[in-house]
């Protein structure tokens, strides 16, 4: 087989003195025909098949190994072809049939009827050797990364956990055009897979004292406690932490040779309690191997190693999190974080220490993500407020002296303006007094602190008699907390905000619209899509209604829900989502806007997901030109 042929499940030879496979090249399984063996494991062997009736097709059919029939191996047989059989993502290995072996075995000997089942054959090679081989950069790479976060997320969102995710496990192959481009990494093997919630199978899972199930440089602390009740879908996130650091540095956090030679009390003793090191720490550890990492990357050493420095490695650090509670909550939060790094926005990781300290959030001046942005943003808006009436009102005046009505209109409003800057002035000064590190005598005092004293001044009344403005307090300090994924603080106060504004505003305003979307992202996050879809879809509604059907802010409602649709792998009603907002933006901003380009990248990037990789080329090309005339 050519250096693309990988196989599909990266298994080890057969020890010596076990016993020789039953089936041989030639044999049928079914209506199979086994061509060629890839891949032999504990309790199953992988075999290239052929199926010639009613059409020619080559495939992957695993088969249990001959005595390996125990109640143990069969749960797990049988949870693989389930697990896979519940999914439907084209970057998923499709489960094609199942069945048994014939009761005599191939050649009449006794030992048959063990189960086998079919799945998609893809011919590729791990993510990590791909990216090399075609000297992806770090860019590309990441790009590479989401797509398969999603395909994980897909099978969370059925209820699997793969719990053996790692890059022989990833496999990418390519369309007919070739090159990175057409690059499609598809996740395979569910063969150690975990149910959410109840048991795949009528047979229940023992694993005997002493196994690890899985590959130790990719195994979680709680997997490798063997802490069943506590393996979730953060356990995966780990393990595609470990991926996304080795695609950036060339190597995992522990080095596998001494993983592998120490017991298993001594393994899990390092995955539980050992820091992983820093990836640029990694790197300046790897003495002459580090320039070939950083030449595969496109990149010289020196520029690696600062790129890593910077924010870039707190995402897979992030995800290697020893606490499960502390990592990304889902594989598609990942995944956005990742997004972030790439549209330079504010990371929802930070530091390994602390939370972003609120000087850096400045320097950023991206988002609202510290309390000075907050000071700046209300008294900015408040003022301007004020200065237009100001203005507004001397232009009335020496327009038209009879417009007095207007006129003192506009003084009431200016006066409110004036003492609602004062009251966001009173308020800031107070919180931020109370989280001084000076005057509380902490050394330091973190982004989060700070807000919590903000949640305390609004709970105390600070603005029990303007509803609009607490509600747009709220609404910024939840901000700020979500991107800090400090989730639970920020869900009642988006809950809050919401409801505030509703009584201040009514129920169709467009600033209800977004609350309501904001309350909706918070849930996508969280994985709760059943909650966030009506509050997307509300939100359109009330967009719809209040500012025509062709205004921008309708396009980023219609986008918000073919996200959600698009992260549970329904394309079918994501496409015609992204398709309207895409011709929103170009017929309100213009076709070289930044947000069109973004929505043109949408669209390819859910084309390539559904294999029309032709369609997905031109939309790209398009928005790289934007972003070039954009320069």
């Amino acid at each position: 087989m050519s250096d693309e042929a990988t196989t599909q499940t990266n298994l080890p030879p057969l020890p010596a003195g076990q016993p020789a496979d039953r089936e041989r090249p030639g044999d049928s399984v079914g209506p199979y025909i086994l061509l060629e063996l890839l891949g032999r494991g504990g309790f199953g062997t992988v075999w290239l098949a052929e199926r010639r009736e009613p059409m020619v097709q080559r495939v992957a059919v695993k088969v249990i190994n001959p005595g390996m029939d125990s109640h143990q191996v069969l749960a797990r047989f049988e949870q693989e072809r389930q697990a896979l059989a519940v999914m439907n993502h084209p970057n998923v290995a499709k489960v094609l049939d199942a069945g048994t072996t014939p009761l005599a075995g191939p050649r009449g000997e006794g030992g048959g009827g063990r189960p086998y089942f079919v799945m998609e054959y893809v011919r590729g090679l791990p993510i990590t050797d791909y990216c090399d081989k075609h000297r992806l950069t770090i860019e590309e790479r990441l790009k590479l990364f989401c797509v398969v976060c999603d395909a994980v997320q897909h099978a969370h969102t059925k209820g699997i956990i793969h719990r053996d995710l790692k890059p022989s496990n990833i496999l990418v192959t390519e369309s007919d055009q070739g090159g990175a481009a057409a690059a499609r990494p598809v996740v395979i093997d569910f063969g150690i897979a975990k149910a959410l919630a109840g048991r795949l199978t009528e047979h229940t899972i023992f694993t005997a004292f002493g196994q690890l199930i899985g590959t130790p440089e990719y195994m979680s602390p709680e997997q490798a406690e063997q802490a069943e009740m506590e393996i979730d879908t953060r356990s995966d996130v780990y393990s595609l932490g470990v991926v996304l650091y080795e695609l950036l540095t060339g190597a995992v956090p522990f080095d596998a040779n001494m993983l592998r030679a120490a017991g298993v009390a001594a393994i899990q003793k390092i995955i539980r309690e050992t820091a992983p090191p820093r990836p640029s720490t990694r790197l300046s550890t790897m003495g002459g191997e580090s320039t070939a990492v950083a030449t595969a990357r496109h990149m010289a050493l020196s520029e690696l190693e600062s790129q890593l420095r910077r924010e870039l490695e707190w995402i897979p650090l992030k995800a290697l999190r020893k606490d499960r509670h502390e990592r990304y909550r889902s594989a598609s939060e990942l995944a956005d974080d990742v997004g972030n790094y790439l549209a330079h926005r504010p990371l929802i990781a930070g530091p390994e220490s602390a939370a972003y300290k609120a000087r850096k959030f400045v320097r950023r001046n991206k988002v609202a993500v510290a309390a000075a942005a907050v000071v700046a943003a209300s008294l900015i808006t408040a003022t301007s407020v004020s200065v237009w009436f100001g203005v507004s009102e001397r232009e009335q005046r020496a327009e038209a002296v009879t417009q007095r009505g207007i006129a003192d209109a506009n003084a009431a409003k200016e006066a409110k303006a004036r003492t609602r800057a004062k009251a966001i002035n009173a308020f800031v000064t107070k919180s931020l007094q109370a989280s001084d590190p000076k005057a509380s005598g902490k050394r330091e005092t973190t982004i989060a602190e700070a807000m919590q004293s903000a949640v305390k001044e609004i709970e105390a009344g600070a603005f029990k008699d303007d509803p609009e403005t607490e509600a747009g307090m709220q609404d910024t300090i939840a901000t700020i907390f979500k991107n800090n994924a400090q989730h639970n603080a920020a869900e009642p106060l988006y809950t809050r905000a919401l409801a505030n504004r509703e009584k201040a505003l009514g129920p169709d305003n467009p600033d209800v619209a977004q609350s309501l979307n904001n309350l909706a992202s918070l849930y996508g996050r969280q994985g709760q899509y059943a909650a966030a879809e009506p509050l997307y879809q509300r939100a359109l509604e009330i967009k719809e209604k209040a500012l025509g059907p062709d205004h921008p802010n309708v396009a980023t409602s219609l986008n918000n829900l073919a996200r959600l649709h698009d992260t549970q792998g329904q394309y079918a009603s994501a496409e015609p989502l992204y398709t309207r907002s895409l011709a929103i933006w170009e017929k309100s901003l213009g076709k070289d806007h930044p947000d069109v380009a973004q929505s043109l990248n949408n669209l390819a990037a859910l084309c390539r997901k559904i294999g029309r990789i032709k369609d997905a080329e031109p939309l790209e090309e398009r928005a790289k030109a934007i972003r070039a005339i954009k320069r």
